[in-house]
């Protein structure tokens, strides 16, 4: 059901997603979530204006935040259609260890499916295939076309569940970075210097690597070195493992990635499909989701807060 009543016992009750006013106080490791004008996700405090579950809204307010709703959209009524689908495929998932790659992607596709987006695509046809030039065609190079095909909403999609997946994700993450005073976290997972319960459960944290150093630069940006001696390093943008390519990124210095050429690519470059070239590029250490008091250093963590909105704007 859609409401404008404003009313916060609405989401209170029931629930749904709201259009809401959010006034978020000061704290460490803030709750909700805010796409800024870069399209970059940040966990600011402040006041601004967004979507959000009732779960996540809720989790909020009992942490102090203020809300204001603007509208909703509630469900009077509310099942749980997977619970045996994720506990067959979890538990088969603990017994066979040798697959647990594939139940992961089953469970995991069913989430992604289910909140699957219908943007406009691009559709790459060869030209032997077309008998006329379609109304939705774009360009034509070496023998390929390209057409814009309008979204369609897929007949599987319903992002309510995975919205909601998502923002019980992110309560449990909330909980477990506020627990362990985390200093780094990802999606799934948190680096610590707190040692948590090691369990295998759904819905609990399992111990992955223990780490006697680290190097935490950014978002998928680190290095660790774990107690038995393995290096693991982490650079979004490009793939490498060696540890000097990685001490030259901490310096500023360009970097060499070995890249394909996309299908797309060939449009805009005078390259081939897949043509293999050498691209240099310097990584910006700066993390722009918080705000640092001290620079980034390799001899100190250094301090950061959250990032202060007004309005939505960054001051």
């Amino acid at each position: 059901m859609c409401s404008s009543d404003l009313d916060v016992n609405l989401i209170r009750k029931y629930q749904g997603v709201s259009y809401v006013r959010v006034k978020a106080p000061y704290m460490k490791y803030p709750i909700l979530p805010f796409r800024d004008e870069d399209k970059r996700l940040i966990f600011p405090y402040g006041t601004w204006n967004g979507f959000y579950t009732h779960n996540e809204i809720n989790y909020a307010i009992d942490n102090g935040y203020e809300i204001t709703p603007i509208s909703s959209l509630y469900y009077e009524k509310t099942f749980r259609p997977f619970d045996s689908f994720v506990d067959t495929f979890y538990n088969l998932r603990k017994s066979d260890p040798k697959n647990s790659t594939i139940y992961k992607l089953i469970l995991n596709s069913l989430y992604g499916k289910w909140g699957q987006s219908w943007d406009d695509k691009f559709v790459f046809k060869p030209m032997t295939k077309i008998k006329w030039l379609p109304d939705n065609f774009i360009t034509e190079k070496n023998g390929w076309v390209i057409l814009k095909e309008k979204g369609q909403i897929p007949y599987f999609a319903n992002p309510i569940f995975s919205v909601y997946t998502t923002a019980y994700g992110r309560i449990l993450l909330h909980k477990i970075i506020t627990e362990s005073e985390a200093l780094y976290c990802d999606t799934d997972s948190v680096i610590t210097r707190k040692k948590l319960i090691d369990s295998v459960e759904l819905g609990q944290v399992k111990l992955e690597q223990s780490i006697k150093k680290t190097i935490l630069v950014k978002p998928k940006l680190y290095m660790y070195e774990t107690t038995d001696n393995k290096i693991k390093i982490k650079t979004k943008g490009f793939y490498s493992k060696d540890i000097g390519v990685f001490n030259n990124v901490l310096l500023k210095q360009k970097v060499s990635n070995i890249r394909f050429t996309k299908f797309r690519q060939t449009f805009r470059q005078e390259k081939e499909v897949l043509e293999k070239y050498d691209h240099m590029m310097e990584i910006d250490l700066l993390d722009k989701k918080r705000d640092w008091v001290t620079p980034f250093s390799t001899d100190q963590i250094s301090e950061s807060k959250p990032i202060y909105l007004v309005n939505g704007v960054k001051t």
